[in-house]
């Protein structure tokens, strides 16, 4: 396996702490290098000092797996197709949901919040409220918004007859591929 080490810049550790997501580990670096680049086969890490960089790149951290840095100081991580993080409030996802990323919580809670649209809501907050797992319940103004800003579309919705006419043809393929008529 090919592996490369870049960490010719002055070294310092970084805090990353205030951009950590729930349920996921913090890239590990080095505590002597304050930009690295790490390719190790296929994978590819970067990390930086400026918490700025952090913030606008942890979502490529919330797709890697990471694992501990190895003796060359370089943090190893390794793509996990599973690992899927809420786009709303970073809590853990299993797929789309309404054209994007969200967990099971965000998605019930735009189904059935979207339709009324943000003017039926007020933030008590001045709507800076930051969306977490911890407070996602606190202001729906704020998360109703940031679900469209995520990409969520309420014409993806689905109405009841839809619903049904849905859940009818899923059915009707059941039947055809097992060759059993309904009871």
């Amino acid at each position: 396996m090919l592996s490369f080490c870049d960490s010719r810049q002055p070294r310092m550790f970084p805090d990353y702490s205030a951009y950590a997501v729930p349920h996921h580990p913090r890239p590990r670096m080095d505590p002597t290098s304050d930009v690295f680049t790490c390719l190790f086969g296929d994978l590819f890490v970067k990390c930086f000092d400026d918490p700025g960089g952090m913030d606008h790149m942890s979502h490529h951290y919330r797709s890697l797996d990471h694992s501990p840095t190895d003796g060359m100081g370089c943090g190893k991580a390794r793509k996990n197709k599973e690992d899927k993080y809420c786009g709303v409030c970073g809590d853990r996802a299993l797929g789309y949901n309404f054209d994007a990323i969200s967990c099971e919580s965000c998605k019930a809670f735009f189904r059935r919040n979207a339709p009324k649209g943000l003017d039926y809501f007020k933030c008590p907050y001045e709507e800076k409220c930051k969306m977490d797992v911890s407070n996602r319940r606190f202001c729906k103004r704020c998360r109703l918004r940031k679900c469209f800003d995520i990409g969520m579309r309420k014409e993806y919705i689905l109405t009841d007859e839809e619903k049904m006419r849905k859940r009818q043809r899923i059915e009707e393929n059941r039947q055809k591929t097992t060759g059993k008529q309904p009871e």
